[in-house]
């Protein structure tokens, strides 16, 4: 599982800092930056919207240490259907200024 998680981050090693695997309670239990394997995240939006609704999360931007983030996560089910833990991915907010510059309108006066 480890070995997938940061296969994923391969995808995107600019800006996605960490991709874990939080349990039914919020700990982090599997995580590509070691320093949050074993944290409870279970109070954060990120991990209680999707446990509560069954639906994907997407965050606005959240500081921490000076730092931006803005987190995607999505709820783990069971074969049954039943929430069992959540994805999470933590990016770097500077991934919303990338996506905005890559933005070609075409028209210099149009402000996005």
């Amino acid at each position: 599982a480890r070995l997938a998680l940061l296969a994923l981050t391969r995808k995107d090693p600019i800006f996605i800092h960490s991709i874990a695997l939080l349990d039914g309670n919020g700990k982090n239990i599997l995580d590509t930056f070691e320093e949050h394997h074993g944290q409870n995240e279970g109070i954060q939006a990120y991990f209680k919207r999707p446990h509560q609704t069954g639906l994907p999360f997407a965050s606005n931007v959240v500081f921490h240490n000076d730092e931006a983030f803005i987190y995607f996560s999505s709820p783990i089910t069971s074969q049954n259907g039943n929430i069992v833990g959540v994805l999470r991915i933590e990016y770097y907010a500077t991934v919303i200024q990338s996506i905005v510059r890559s933005i070609d309108t075409g028209n210099s006066s149009t402000v996005i």
